[in-house]
Parts: C-alpha cells; sequence; structure tokens
C-alpha cells in the first residue's frame, strides 16, 4: 500500500492519462498557470489548494471521486497505473 500523499498523485496521474491531454491543455480549460499545473503534477508542490486539485481534475472531466475516493486504491504492480475499486464497492 502506497501513502495517502503519493496515491493522491497518483490518481491524478492516471486521471491525466486516460484524459489524453496535455498539461498545456488542463491549463488553458482550468485557468491555472501551466508552471503550477506542472509543479502539482510532478509533486513538487506538496500541499497544492484543493481548489487547485478540483479545477485540474474538472478539467481533464473528473470528480472528486475519482480523487479523494477512500476506498480506491492505486495498483503500483501494473505498468500503466489504474484505479482497483474495492471489492464492495464492485457489488453496489
Amino acid at each position: 500500500m502506497i501513502s495517502q500523499d503519493k496515491a493522491f498523485l497518483e490518481r491524478l496521474r492516471i486521471l491525466k492519462d486516460k484524459s489524453g491531454m496535455t498539461t498545456k491543455q488542463i491549463a488553458d480549460r482550468c485557468g491555472i498557470p501551466e508552471s503550477t499545473v506542472t509543479r502539482i503534477f510532478s509533486g513538487k508542490t506538496p500541499n497544492p489548494t484543493i481548489i487547485s486539485v478540483m479545477a485540474i481534475t474538472k478539467a481533464m472531466g473528473g470528480t472528486a471521486a475519482d480523487i479523494f475516493d477512500d476506498n480506491a486504491q492505486v495498483n503500483t504492480q501494473l505498468k500503466v497505473p489504474q484505479v482497483v475499486v474495492s471489492d464492495m464497492e464492485q457489488k453496489n
């Protein structure tokens, strides 16, 4: 299991990969400077604001659950990261 901070960042990166968007496209769409978006994705901004994270997430077509859902776990064993949903959530 990875730490919450790393899981959050990994989920953000997964959403970026799934969106197929570049950092510039995300920045343009959410109105946040590209340098800030780049620092967030690289982990150089250790505590980004929730407003920035949600703006970036929405720009990529995601929701808060995509990033902050405690029931989702990031599978780091795969070459291509993907979110693994717990068995309980799959039954619902």
